[in-house]
């Protein structure tokens, strides 16, 4: 009933904003995910410089397994709005999917930055960290052992590099 009433009003006015948002909620809720890529889509059109449009069309494509298209869309967001935690943290989660974990842990690393007090993008960063550090360590003995000298002391740098010392601390304050 109240998605007909919604769409209703739409049919009145194809631009209205919030009865579009209401709509697209809806379609997120009953799982109708090309529904809301759709509704989200238009959204854009019509407010372009929104980033959370953007975000919000990145989370539906990350549900449905379309990594590029969310990574996209989430890139435009940071674009828009680059010091949005919540933006990076998602970026993060589809990198994560991707299987690219150092620019996942990037992303979670930046998210956590710009707000500390974001702890599920602390915790990933952290715990990222730590899989990079036993990648790294592991590729760096196993080169060792074929004594591949360069790509043996390249690894275990990274071991120090990026995931023992990374940018930003991930422990929360005190």
């Amino acid at each position: 009933e109240a998605r007909r009433r919604l769409e209703l009003l739409l049919s009145a006015n194809p631009n209205d904003v919030e009865v579009i948002k209401q709509l697209a909620e809806m379609a997120m809720n009953r799982a109708d995910w090309l529904q809301g890529i759709q509704l989200y889509a238009r959204l854009k059109v019509i407010e372009p410089g929104v980033p959370d449009h953007c975000f919000r069309l990145a989370t539906v494509y990350l549900r449905i397994d379309r990594i590029e298209p969310a990574l996209r869309e989430i890139e435009r967001a940071i674009q828009i709005k680059p010091t949005e935690s919540s933006y990076f943290q998602l970026m993060g989660q589809i990198h994560e999917r991707a299987g690219r974990q150092s620019e996942a842990f990037n992303a979670y690393n930046e998210a956590a930055r710009l707000d500390p007090s974001n702890r599920g993008a602390m915790g990933r960063a952290s715990d990222l960290s730590n899989k990079l550090g036993l990648y790294y360590y592991n590729a760096g003995v196993f080169y060792f052992q074929q004594q591949a000298w360069g790509k043996s002391k390249e690894n275990l740098k990274k071991v120090f590099d990026e995931a023992i010392s990374p940018k930003y601390d991930c422990q929360p304050s005190t």
